[in-house]
């Protein structure tokens, strides 16, 4: 009764159930999908809204209020929409992410009418990181895009909020005559990483981590070999590409592509098949995306040695784990997924103290379809990620970040004072944190409140009629 309900699969359905599970344990992602309902009341974004309300509910408010039916029937209306758009085949099963795509280019780029558009507020940031027109000494060309001007900026558009997606700087760097273009900004739904290459030894695929992956694909060059330099007019494999995140939402989304394609062709269709790849990727509980930000390389272009203002930075890019969506089975075309989701905790610690939060204790749940059962975070971590929701931890909570990340500071009340370096944290902040050290206990404390104003909503009828409105707009 104290846990969320399951969704029924009458068919192949399990790709939405699990991505609908994923995305509730999300609380700024949940906003942000009843905010794009509420200023275009599109049947499909109602009713999603209406369901994932309905997710971060437990059974027993749901029957108090007589909810459940109202979240059946949603989903209903969900599939019938989806097919009515001709997206999917609802006879077949579909692939989550690329469910969660259309998803979010439906609720966060109508308003502009292009994704790009809608990601105004990221573009702006980047494009303030790279004004200088010099890099390492050298003058910048900057590529030509529409939408800047001619200083190579974006004019000041008004963005009606917070921009969801994930915005990606790319740029070419020549290794012959230091030439560098300028920033090719691309907004996506979620980002991608890569595990290593299928020829890696076996005893090295066991090492994969999700730090790894996204160092590969964010804080490195590669090679293109058939671009010709436009300076030095070079294609002797002297130039490079190179990817850096210019702009990180609140719900950080991470998709690991696990599809490999092989180069054998069927004659009938001429092309490759794809298989999948099964490695475990391990991923961490807490995530700092500072280093793979175009904000990091321009710290360290400018010499930045200022430790407060770089925790400041660093702490904006600090992600819990909310949920991990899970692909089972060997084959790319079949299977099944499920959802890992952190759930709220059942009871408060002494004087508002969680350590409970840190520990092995029964927060999280896992759901497949319409079977709910507790779990623990270690669980979560040891399956086979196929896509992994953060959060951002929120700014008034920085002064604990601050602590977490080594910024200087001084910090005294009743119960203890915190002292924690960067060093101490990397050998404390560990996957499984049975006993955790005095210093994490405001951690603790901080987790605790968010997930109190997460399911703290108002009056407690408030929710229900929120349910009920968007079943039935």
């Amino acid at each position: 009764m104290h846990l969320p309900i399951g969704l029924h699969n009458p068919s192949n359905f399990c790709y939405l159930n699990a991505l609908l599970q994923a995305i509730a344990a999300n609380k700024s992602l949940v906003s942000a999908f009843r905010r794009s309902a509420y200023l275009n009341p599109d049947r499909l974004l109602c009713r999603l809204v209406c369901m994932l309300e309905g997710l971060k509910c437990t059974r027993k408010y749901l029957e108090r209020y007589q909810l459940i039916p109202v979240i059946q029937r949603a989903q209903v209306d969900l599939l019938e929409e989806l097919s009515r758009r001709s997206l999917f085949t609802l006879s077949d099963q579909q692939d989550a992410h690329e469910l969660f795509g259309y998803l979010s280019d439906a609720a966060f780029s109508q308003f502009r009418g292009s994704t790009e558009i809608q990601c105004s507020r990221g573009l702006i940031s980047a494009s303030e990181l790279v004004q200088t027109s010099y890099f390492r000494g050298r003058r910048v060309v900057r590529a030509s895009r529409k939408g800047f001007d001619s200083s190579g900026h974006l004019p000041n558009i008004s963005d009606p909020g917070n921009s969801q997606h994930h915005v990606i700087s790319s740029r070419i760097v020549c290794r012959e005559c230091d030439f560098h273009s300028g920033p090719v900004l691309q907004p996506e739904a979620c980002l991608t990483v890569f595990l290593e290459a299928a020829h890696v030894p076996e005893q090295k695929k066991q090492h994969l981590t999700l730090e790894n992956s996204l160092r590969k694909m964010y804080n490195s060059s590669t090679s293109i070999d058939d671009f010709k330099c436009p300076t030095c007019k070079t294609r002797a494999q002297k130039c490079s590409q190179e990817l850096r995140l210019s702009h990180l939402p609140p719900t950080l989304v991470i998709h690991v592509q696990r599809t490999r394609w092989n180069s054998m062709r069927l004659a009938s269709q001429g092309m490759g098949y794809g298989s999948k790849r099964n490695e475990f990727l391990h991923f961490p509980r807490w995530l700092d995306m500072y280093n793979y930000t175009l904000a990091h390389e321009n710290s360290l272009l400018q010499g930045d040695g200022d430790s407060i203002r770089q925790s400041q930075k660093n702490e904006q890019k600090l992600y819990m784990l909310r949920s991990v969506l899970v692909h089972e089975g060997i084959q790319i075309n079949s299977g099944h997924y499920t959802t890992y989701r952190i759930w709220k905790s059942s009871r408060a610690g002494v004087n508002g103290v969680v350590p409970q939060l840190l520990s092995q204790r029964k927060t999280w749940i896992h759901a497949s379809d319409s079977d709910i059962k507790e779990c623990s975070l270690e669980d979560a971590q040891k399956a086979q990620a196929y896509m992994l929701f953060y959060e951002r931890v929120q700014s008034r909570n920085s002064l604990a970040r601050r602590q977490l990340l080594g910024a200087p500071s001084e910090i005294s009340n009743n119960t203890f004072q915190l002292s924690v370096n960067e060093s101490f944290l990397s050998s404390r902040m560990s996957d499984s944190e049975e006993n955790p050290p005095v210093q994490l206990l405001d951690l603790a404390q901080v987790e605790y409140q968010e997930e109190m104003d997460e399911w703290n909503f108002g009056d407690e009828r408030s929710r229900a009629d929120l349910i009920r409105f968007m079943g039935s707009s």
